[in-house]
This record gives C-alpha cells, sequence and structure tokens, in this order.
C-alpha cells in the first residue's frame, strides 16, 4: 500500500541550509526527558528538500516539541544491519494537518543539523 500524498502547511520557506533526505532513514526514535516513554515514528517526506513525522493531535509526545528545540534524536536507517545514529535535530515546524488521511494529526518538520555525535563525543 502506497502512502497518500501528505498535505502541505502553507508557510513561507526560509531555510538557507540542505536537510537530510527522509529515504536515508527509516525512523526516529526520540526520548523526552519530562516523559518515560522513548517514542519511535516513520519518517516521512514532507518537502523537496525536509523530513517529518506525524503525530496524533492527543499525543502526550506532541506537547513536548517546540518550533526551534534542538534535541538528540536517534535516526534507523532503512537497512536491518546498520546502526541507528543519535544526531543533534531541530524541530522546524509543527503544523496541524485540516484535512484529508492525516486530519486528526500535526506534521512535525525536522532538520538534522549535526551529524556524528557519538562519533564526535569519541574523540
Amino acid at each position: 500500500m502506497a502512502d497518500e500524498p501528505i498535505p502541505q502547511a502553507s508557510f513561507e520557506e526560509k531555510r538557507a541550509e540542505p536537510r537530510f533526505a527522509a529515504d536515508q532513514f527509516h525512523s526516529v526514535e526520540i526520548h523526552i526527558p519530562d516523559l518515560t516513554s522513548r517514542y519511535k515514528f516513520k519518517l516521512r517526506d514532507i518537502s523537496t528538500s525536509g523530513m517529518g513525522i506525524i503525530i496524533k493531535d492527543d499525543s502526550l509526545s506532541l506537547s513536548h516539541l517546540r518550533v526551534g528545540e534542538i534535541m538528540e534524536m536517534l535516526y534507523a536507517s532503512p537497512s536491518r544491519h546498520a546502526v541507528p545514529e543519535l544526531l543533534k535535530t531541530r524541530i522546524e515546524h509543527v503544523s496541524k494537518c485540516e484535512s484529508g488521511r492525516f486530519k486528526g494529526h500535526h506534521i512535525v518538520g525536522l532538520c538534522i543539523i549535526e551529524k556524528n555525535i557519538s562519533e564526535q563525543n569519541q574523540s
């Protein structure tokens, strides 16, 4: 079953830096310190140069994600043999889906701003 296109939020593109495409990674795991759970989301292409996740409106995780916030997130590759990567990521936008398949959800745009955190910490 193919994914339906995700409705685009209406906002002006203001990013100057490139973002990593969602096809490089399959999913992202987010640890929110105020919550006891880790949240794992499928990554999706939400624009020609960006990636994001879809979160249900009533998810506890949604209220803990702030635009501009920078967090370390664990990204998993589509390959089962690849080691997940811990990457510094900025929340670019949180946009409510008003219609379509994802009505009742929010699109959260992600921007990887620093790669290989674990490798840098080993140096």
